[in-house]
């Protein structure tokens, strides 16, 4: 029964209507960019006005602070001031890295998001074969 609706339409234009579709869904998607896009790089900047930030966030990855006021992270051209920050991972944490994983809080002490998201995860890309070359 569901497919006596195509028999009605001929062919060239069912197809035309799923090409369409097809065209709409796809102008639809691409015209509103989502942080997560494979297709694209984010740029990311965190500010610190400690100068011995690193050692904080280390310090804090083991105490009971959890997380260190940055002054603002900068996504993409957006400021947000006061956010929160600590390192993040067991096995892909360790304090002689000069890379580490982090989290980044943008609500932890004021209310920010980008684009719908409130927390971002960076990942140092710790035992991925792909860029072991890098």
């Amino acid at each position: 029964m569901g497919l006596s609706i195509y028999k009605r339409i001929p062919m060239k234009k069912l197809f035309t209507l799923i090409t369409v579709s097809f065209i709409l869904s796809a102008i639809s998607s691409s015209a509103q960019p989502t942080f997560y896009n494979t297709s694209s790089i984010q740029k990311i900047e965190l500010f610190f006005h400690q100068s011995n930030w690193d050692y904080q966030m280390d310090t804090a990855k083991y105490g009971s602070e959890g997380y260190l006021l940055a002054d603002s992270v900068k996504i993409n051209g957006m400021v947000m001031d006061s956010v929160g920050v600590k390192y993040k991972g067991n096995s892909s944490y360790d304090s002689t890295y000069l890379k580490n994983p982090m989290h980044i809080n943008l609500d932890k002490y004021t209310s920010h998001h980008y684009q719908g998201f409130t927390d971002i995860k960076l990942a140092n890309i710790y035992a991925d074969p792909a860029v072991i070359r890098e």
